[in-house]
């Protein structure tokens, strides 16, 4: 099939997700989603200390290499050129939840540990401000065990490898 029809619907929407064969589509993402995810990337640009290292969203291949998605955001290990970005080149995906919610916890959480991804960072909006977990990959049980959480509007100090903070009172 042609890719360019995979990569589109109807609507000309993008789709986000290939998973075991079947086309996830999603509503493309809100103002305030998109300004999060701004906000985000300049924090973990200046915390890795190369802003050509944090991108998103963008196609990862998962570890079967059928199974595609396109986190929120993506901080590689190194440049690159091309798509799907390998999950051996990503250190750290970062997903926004929107209202309503997705499967951020259950099936992207189990396929990015399956990739082999070292950090899993979810960003969630309450009505008193955005909150934070930060998961890390346990290589024991290939499960994502939670590093660090802040409250609503809080700070998260990132961990080695990363040197910054994320000021989440700055996404609202």
């Amino acid at each position: 099939m042609d890719r360019g029809r995979l990569q589109r619907t109807p609507r000309g929407r993008p789709c986000r997700a290939l998973h075991d064969g079947r086309l996830i589509l999603v509503p493309e993402p809100t103002y305030e989603h998109q300004y999060a995810a701004r906000v985000l990337a300049n924090d973990l640009s200046e915390a890795i200390g190369d802003p050509h290292l944090v991108v998103g969203p963008v196609d990862v291949r998962m570890a079967d290499g059928h199974r595609y998605r396109s986190p929120d955001l993506v901080v590689l290990r190194s440049r690159y050129r091309g798509r799907p970005a390998d999950p051996q080149n990503v250190q750290l995906v970062a997903e926004i939840v929107s209202p309503g919610g997705g499967d951020e916890y259950d099936q992207k959480m189990i396929v990015y540990a399956e990739a082999g991804i070292a950090w899993y960072l979810i960003v969630q909006e309450t009505p008193a401000g955005y909150f934070a977990e930060l998961y890390e990959l346990e290589t024991t049980s290939n499960k994502y065990v939670r590093h660090s959480a802040t409250a609503p509007a809080g700070e998260l100090d990132l961990p080695e490898p990363f040197h910054g903070t994320l000021r989440l009172r700055q996404l609202s």
